[in-house]
């Protein structure tokens, strides 16, 4: 095989040309103007090049007019150039990659990560008797066997698990499912109470208390706890439902669409004739607490948000701003970016072709997971969050492939909620 002279020409070239792009790429189409401009351009391997325009050269050149009726070449005046010195590449330890059941860690620089170290205790809510469907009280052995446990610990947070919570004798011996209604309490008010000093115990040892659910009547005894601990708290409630109705309005009789009605300042004394529910202080103003995501309020349900001037964002405030400017607009209204704020999140405020029917009221037309994740990243980067649930996951609804697909969702949601959103650290 015969290499001509020009072949030997033409690679030679290529390689000088190569050699000096990659040095410089970025500055071949910018002007070197003004004198003293300086760019740091970094290089694949992690190396950098810091560049300053440097003025031009005196000219000694001696500018002759050319003989008419003739081409010569045009002088140019001598042009600024860049200098530029090469940095070699910091070795900056990267964070780990640790990968718990398919979620993995950030690959941010440790200098870079911005992630709050928790102290988090983990309690499960097994309570399933505010509503008459089974198999809600398993929820909690659902949502951690998606192994957010593990990756939690794993990110660094001190991580304690309390197991599920003991419910008490009347909860434990009355019957799963049936009709179920606030005229036969006792059991859902003894459940409760037992949540709510359970989570005050978490607070007292100073710690961030996550709740797995279980019903949404749960929050009964979760917003009681975190309103005396925290005078001035301030609550987002993500729910396709209000959860506010009273004795009066409760078109079902199910206890799980009540639990507001008990912690709401100024509805104090609207459900006194439910004395399993003496325990209970209405502390948390109106004023305090906001609604996202709802789409199936009961008429009762409308005119007490009305009268109380409640902040509330259905899905069609979703549509119309978009999820960030809602989650703005929820803080602005309940002063949730000065207070220390609680979450309460039920499972069926994301849309059901998410979820699959693995919730016991699901309804059409909800959140998509980017849209859920999106939400709970902006709360944390702006807000202090103290406490935060997920209720209302039910694995014996839907198929089993259902229940895999909301046990990995709820690992991504919770995991966003300590800083972990996307599968990294933000």
């Amino acid at each position: 095989m015969k290499i001509t002279l020009f072949e030997i020409f033409a690679i030679s070239l290529v390689l000088l040309v190569s050699e000096s792009l990659s040095d410089s790429l970025y500055l071949s189409h910018r002007r070197c103007s003004p004198v003293g401009t300086s760019v740091v351009t970094t290089r694949l391997d992690g190396s950098s090049d810091s560049c300053i325009c440097h003025p031009p050269p005196p000219s000694t050149t001696t500018i002759h007019s050319p003989p008419p009726h003739k081409w010569v070449r045009r002088h140019r005046p001598p042009q600024a150039t860049w200098k530029c010195t090469t940095i070699a590449a910091l070795t900056t330890k990267a964070a780990p990659t640790v990968t718990t059941n398919g979620l993995e860690n950030s690959l941010v620089l440790l200098k870079e990560a911005k992630v709050k170290l928790r102290r988090i205790s983990v309690q499960g809510a097994p309570i399933q008797k505010g509503q008459p469907k089974k198999g809600v009280e398993n929820g909690p052995m659902l949502i951690r066997s998606s192994g957010i446990v593990e990756f939690l610990q794993d990110v660094g947070h001190d991580i304690l698990d309390y197991g599920n919570i003991h419910l008490g004798e009347i909860f434990n011996a009355a019957s799963v499912g049936g009709n179920v209604s606030i005229h036969d309490p006792a059991d859902v008010g003894e459940a409760t109470h037992h949540i709510y000093n359970n989570t005050k115990q978490i607070l007292e040892e100073n710690r961030f208390p996550l709740t797995f659910g279980g019903d949404h009547a749960l929050a009964i005894g979760t917003l009681s706890a975190m309103s005396e601990y925290y005078p001035d708290l301030a609550g987002i409630y993500i729910d396709a439902h209000a959860d506010i109705n009273t004795v009066d309005t409760s078109p079902s009789g199910n206890m799980h669409g009540m639990p507001l009605s008990f912690v709401i300042n100024e509805l104090y004394g609207c459900n006194s004739n439910l004395t399993d529910f003496s325990w209970v202080a209405a502390r948390i103003p109106a004023a305090n607490v906001a609604h996202i995501a709802l789409r199936d309020v009961d008429p009762g349900e409308t005119a007490i948000i009305d009268r109380l001037g409640m902040a509330s964002f259905t899905m069609r405030d979703i549509d119309r701003y978009g999820i960030r400017r809602v989650v703005d607009l929820t803080l602005d209204r309940i002063k949730g970016k000065t207070r220390p704020l609680y979450v309460s999140m039920d499972i069926d405020s994301l849309d059901d072709m998410e979820i699959g029917s693995t919730t016991g009221t699901p309804v059409p037309g909800g959140l998509t997971l980017r849209e859920a994740l999106a939400m709970i990243e902006d709360l944390y980067r702006s807000a202090n969050i103290v406490g935060f649930e997920l209720a209302e996951v039910n694995p014996a609804l839907g198929s089993e492939e259902a229940g895999r697909r909301v046990a990995e969702i709820s690992r991504h949601i919770l995991a966003c909620v300590f800083g972990s959103c996307y599968g990294r650290r933000v």
